[in-house]
Parts: structure tokens; sequence; C-alpha cells
């Protein structure tokens, strides 16, 4: 029997009012894939990622961890669980240090919140797991800048070493790479891509640049008006006439396949 997959959606419900966001959503995400979820705004992408993030509450259907449902877990308990998720605009705490930022995502996860006047000002196992993290994102070098003198890439680079404090085995980027050059999207998917590799991460993202889906996702997920119309693999997703309909500007869409 193969094993679970990391992450895995059973068909997810929304409505807001008489508005459903997501209709019947389903897939999965192994360990060590990177997986992209495209659409059109108000496709329901961001509302899919809250449903799997705990900020939002399905009215039907699942989210599970390795085969543990978590669908019912608050946001924190989903972090703890193992979780992690960065945001389309940076969450950063703007006032401390870079390497506060990171201390202060371990101390949640390692349980140091009672006592993070210690953790702050006396070097020690803590210092060095947050420097190492600094070190994965490239950003040692500016440990104790504050972090709002850091460029915009680098704070994204930031937001990523503070997920990965969290220890995640899936983590949700939304729209990663909005504000950056095109050289700064290239390094920072890259990066996250190896990481999920290497840590065997589920990694799922939004993004609205083809360059970047396309470029880096083993897969993609596309969505239109709530319900996901396709999945696989980059080549058979430009090919897809649906898709090109839809989503690449062929024109208005006739029907669609239903859930996948």
């Amino acid at each position: 029997m193969s094993a679970a997959p990391r992450l895995s959606a059973t068909g997810l419900v929304k409505r807001f009012g008489g508005v459903a966001a997501v209709r019947e959503v389903s897939f999965a995400v192994a360990a060590g894939e990177t997986v992209a979820l495209i659409g059109a705004n108000g496709a329901g992408k961001t509302t899919t990622f809250n449903l799997v993030n705990g900020q939002l509450l399905p009215d039907t259907g699942t989210v599970a961890l390795d085969g543990r449902d978590v669908t019912r877990l608050a946001p924190a308990a989903r972090f703890h669980a193992g979780i992690g998720r960065t945001f389309q605009i940076t969450a950063n705490f703007l006032s401390m240090r870079v390497i506060d930022n990171v201390l202060l995502a371990l101390a949640s996860r390692e349980g140091w919140a009672w006592r993070l006047t210690s953790v702050f000002t006396r070097p020690g196992a803590a210092e060095e797991k947050a420097r190492a993290l600094l070190a994965r994102v490239a950003l040692e070098h500016v440990a104790a800048e504050p972090a709002s003198a850091l460029a915009y890439g680098d704070l994204k680079r930031l937001e990523l070493a503070v997920a990965l404090a969290g220890a995640p085995r899936v983590l949700l980027m939304d729209e990663p790479t909005a504000g950056m050059s095109a050289e700064e999207r290239t390094a920072l998917m890259t990066l996250a891509r190896e990481t999920a590799r290497r840590e065997q991460l589920a990694l799922l993202f939004t993004e609205h640049d083809m360059d970047v889906v396309f470029g880096f996702a083993d897969r993609i997920l596309v969505m239109h008006r709530g319900r996901l119309i396709a999945q696989g693999a980059p080549e058979a997703v430009a090919q897809d006439a649906i898709v090109r309909e839809v989503y690449l500007g062929a024109g208005p869409v006739a029907s669609t396949r239903g859930t996948a």
C-alpha cells in the first residue's frame, strides 16, 4: 500500500451567502513535490488556501496532513501539526532584528513563549538554530540588522526562514514572488523548490506569474469559478483546451470538467 500524500484535500466546499467560492475541490500534494494553484481573480485560490491553512473552515470536505484529519484545527494548531505559510504581503516584524523574527517563530514552535526574555538576551542553542535558518536563505550576514532595513526580496527570504522555523511538513506560499524582480523571483523559487525536495515538504503555492508557475511547479492545479478544472504536469496543463479557453486567453468557457 502506498504512503498517504503529505497533504490532501477532499471535497472542499465553502459558501459565502449565496456564493460558492469553493465547490467540491479535491487534490493531493506528495512529500517533496512543488505544486502551483492557479486561476483568475475570484477563481477560489485564496479561499482554498485559507481552508488548508485553517483560517476558514469548510462547509463540507476534509483536509488531511500525512493521513491525519486536521479539518477542524485552528491555524495555530495546524502550525504545530506541521503546516506553515507565507503571505502575499510579507508579515515580518519590521521593528525587530532579522534574527529576532526567526527566534520568535522558534519560540512559538518549541514552546519557549514563557521565557522569551532569556531567549532573546542569552546566546545559545536558540540563536544557533536561528542563524542556521538565516544561512539557508542567505541572510545570516544581516542577522543583527532591523528587518526594516532589508530590501523587499530579502524580506521575502526572511519570511521563508520564519516559515521554516516552524519545521513544516507542508509549506503554503501565497503569491511568493509578488513585487520581486525576475532575478529575485528565480532565486526565491529555486530555494523554495530545493528546500521542498531536500526536506520532503509538500510545497503548494499560488502565483500569477506564469513563468514562475511553468518554470518551477512539478504539477499545476487550475481553478475556475470555485472548481478545480484541471491538474497535471506543466506541459499537459499548457496544452489543455479548457485551461487555454478559461485562463490562458482563448475566450469564454462553455463548460467545465467538474471536480478532479
